[in-house]
């Protein structure tokens, strides 16, 4: 183990992570930006120092997000160095930007940087074993796991990966092209593979994996998992046969609710709280207001009087013969989505009428209940750490 990380003193890893979720919060979203030689958006977009190449925006922090705001001069003044703030009194944030400005600094490479990379220092052949992050598939887990990346390669020393679960896709935090790429979701045979590696170094199953970049034979591995919203027999098995530790609380608290748009709480303020879905009162008032989505393919056929033959606001034509669309609710260009009242919205002619509610996503945490007079749920899971270090 590197002796200077030993020492770190755990304020300054806290610091850091509080700068982080400031930083990142004022990031645009890391994604592929096109550009070439007469359309160069790259600087305007993601940020000074992105550059046009082979069609693409490079990545702005490369070599490294800390770096890349602290030398901002509004980051200068919301953390001064000792110097600059002229006092006795010392910071942790002072150290830190400090250390991350150093000329000589830079953060560790990883195995995904290309050989005598300019933005990395290699990492010690006595330092840290590579670790790996399983990304998820969604924002939040997303950007966790670059906060854990950042910290662990720019402070810590630690280089640091992410894992995706399948050959073609990336959303390294470092990434020359900015790649931001959705991979498995709780997917806990990654451990596995990470178990049965020597010293648990997932870097074994490179050269591998490099050569079946886009076929069947990848072999993920991962060490950590930062974010978890359920569990399986795969996680279960894993934790009774010691492969992964126990999952413990990371502090954070996940929350998932249901949200209306600001328009109808303008148009009816009643709405803006449970006691306006609250008893038989408002039954007929919520049947009117939330009327039912209708696919495209329910469109031509019940609501447009000349089956989509001819174009409107809504529908441009007919869905394909196929069938393939019917069923969709929006088609861009084609089919704008359309709400309407059926019989079930129909008070007077069904006493249990009510209005629609659509959920956003199914799964096996998720409600889905039409709006009647139900109160307002709201769904909180604490979220929890896997690790295997």
């Amino acid at each position: 183990m590197n002796p200077t990380i030993r020492k770190m003193p755990s304020f300054y890893v806290v610091a850091a992570f509080s700068l982080l979720l400031i930083v990142l919060k004022s990031l645009v979203a890391n994604a592929v930006v096109t550009c070439n030689s007469t359309h160069n958006p790259c600087e305007d977009l993601l940020r000074e120092g992105s550059e046009c190449v082979n069609g693409f925006c490079t990545n702005p922090f490369e070599g490294g997000c800390l770096k890349s705001f602290l030398k901002d001069q509004s980051y200068a003044e919301k953390y001064p160095t000792y110097a600059e703030k002229d006092s006795s009194e010392k910071y942790a944030s002072d150290d830190i930007r400090r250390r991350i400005l150093s000329p000589e600094r830079k953060r560790v490479c990883n195995s995904e940087d290309q050989a005598s990379s300019p933005f990395c220092e290699p990492n010690d052949p006595d330092g840290f074993t590579e670790i790996r992050i399983i990304s998820q598939n969604w924002e939040s887990a997303i950007a966790t796991t670059w906060i854990w990346q950042i910290i662990l390669s720019e402070i810590l020393n630690v280089p640091t990966t992410t894992e995706t679960g399948l050959a073609d896709k990336n959303n390294n935090f470092y990434n020359r092209e900015n790649r931001m790429d959705y991979g498995y979701a709780n997917t806990f045979n990654f451990f596995q593979n990470t178990f049965d590696a020597k010293g648990g170094d997932c870097t074994i199953y490179k050269e591998n994996n490099d050569k079946l970049a886009r076929e069947d034979g990848y072999i993920p591995c991962a060490h950590v998992m930062p974010e978890v919203w359920s569990e399986n027999e795969e996680l279960r098995d894993a934790k009774i046969r010691d492969i992964v530790e126990q999952p413990a609380l990371t502090g954070l608290i996940g929350g998932q609710g249901w949200y209306i748009m600001k328009f109808s709480i303008e148009r009816d303020p009643s709405l803006s709280i449970y006691t306006g879905y609250q008893n038989s009162k408002n039954r007929q008032k919520l049947a009117e207001t939330f009327k039912r989505p209708t696919t495209w393919g329910e469109y031509c056929t019940l609501v447009s009087t000349n089956n989509c033959s001819i174009p409107n606001g809504i529908a441009k034509r007919a869905p394909p013969e196929d069938g393939s669309k019917d069923g969709s609710y929006f088609t861009e260009g084609s089919y704008t989505g359309h709400f309407r009242a059926t019989d079930k919205n129909n008070c007077t002619k069904n006493e249990n009428c009510t209005g629609h509610f659509i959920d956003y996503r199914k799964s096996d945490y998720s409600y889905k209940l039409k709006i009647s007079y139900h109160t307002h749920q709201f769904i909180w899971f604490n979220t929890y750490t896997i690790a295997s270090l």
